[in-house]
């Protein structure tokens, strides 16, 4: 009867509870609870995308894996983050999905919303925060992307991407009416911008 699985860890303790839940195996049944309509699970350090594949519902309508982190270095590469964007492509019924610091680029945007039958009502997008972090691939092309493919979104959230600027903006500005807040913060958005949006 589980409707909704929220867990959130502070990174200090992932070995530990790594060792608590067989490797975090034991999330393994989520996948099979028929009810189950929303799973996040926060600032998790899993040792490798099938560990956490093996754990989404195909009847979730809320996914939420911000912070997640592959391996040893958690650091994913690009075979890792198509193995996830595979595995969510087959989510249809999504209509809120948070994937802040992982690196979505805007070639997965392209494979992922076209199958997400247009349901898709929040999408959260965060690049990681600080001067230091790396910076993520995704750019206005992707903002396009969900401009062209979602265009009944309520809500997009790209804070610290760095690539992004004003033109992936006015594009969901232009083809979303029901746009109700953008995040941007940390993007290449300056103040002649925001006065063009």
């Amino acid at each position: 009867d589980l409707a909704a699985f929220v867990f959130q860890l502070d990174d200090c303790c992932w070995e530990e509870f790594k060792q608590l839940t067989d490797r975090c195996k034991a999330f393994g049944p989520l996948a099979r609870m028929p009810n189950l309509k929303k799973l996040s699970l926060g600032n998790f350090g899993f040792d490798d995308v099938e560990t956490i594949t093996m754990c989404l519902n195909s009847c979730l309508e809320s996914l939420s894996l911000d912070n997640a982190a592959i391996g040893y270095e958690r650091e994913w590469s690009s075979s890792q983050v198509d193995v996830l964007v595979d595995k969510i492509s087959r989510m249809s019924r999504l209509t809120s999905l948070s994937l802040s610091d992982i690196p979505i680029t805007d070639k997965h945007l392209r494979l992922l919303l076209p199958r997400l039958n247009d349901q898709l009502k929040c999408l959260h997008l965060c690049g990681a925060f600080g001067d230091f972090s790396p910076i993520s691939p995704l750019t206005d092309d992707g903002l396009k992307a969900i401009a062209e493919y979602c265009p009944s979104i309520l809500t997009v959230d790209v804070d610290y991407q760095r690539n992004v600027g004003s033109s992936g903006i006015v594009a969901l500005v232009q083809n979303c009416p029901n746009l109700l807040e953008i995040g941007a913060c940390g993007t290449r958005l300056g103040v002649e911008d925001v006065r063009g949006i």
